[in-house]
């Protein structure tokens, strides 16, 4: 980005998606936002770039290490999020979030006595706070 001298980007949801399209563009960041000496010093192992491009380009049939490890930092990182995260939004949202719905869901039926916790036949149990 710096080559290019940008300092930020802005991302824009439309209502009509390609949901496939947002696999492509990875790869073609990856050519503008990487410096080129990066880019020089990976190309020096080819299996590396080769596993890097494979997923960067959203190929289904990649199983490579390289998918497993961001797969699982992803998922981790979601769940962290969700956990302990910020609660902030896009400021362009049009809906709540799913999480947000089913936590504020989850409180009041909490506050009305509606979900029993901690007995036999309950909805659900608490251990150690959690």
């Amino acid at each position: 980005m710096l080559d290019q001298g940008l300092t930020h980007y802005t991302l824009n949801f439309e209502i009509t998606r390609d949901y496939d399209l947002h696999k492509k563009l990875p790869i073609v960041l990856f050519q503008r936002l990487v410096p080129s000496h990066v880019l020089a010093w990976l190309a020096d192992d080819v299996q590396l770039m080769g596993d890097l491009t494979s997923y960067l380009s959203g190929d289904d049939q990649d199983k490579g290490v390289l998918r497993e490890i961001v797969t699982r930092a992803d998922s981790e990182s979601v769940k962290n999020n969700l956990m302990q995260g910020p609660r902030t939004r896009f400021a362009s949202a049009r809906s709540v979030p799913l999480i947000e719905r089913l936590m504020q869901a989850l409180r009041l039926m909490l506050e009305e006595g509606r979900l029993s916790l901690n007995r036999a036949g309950s909805h659900g149990w608490v251990y150690d706070g959690k």
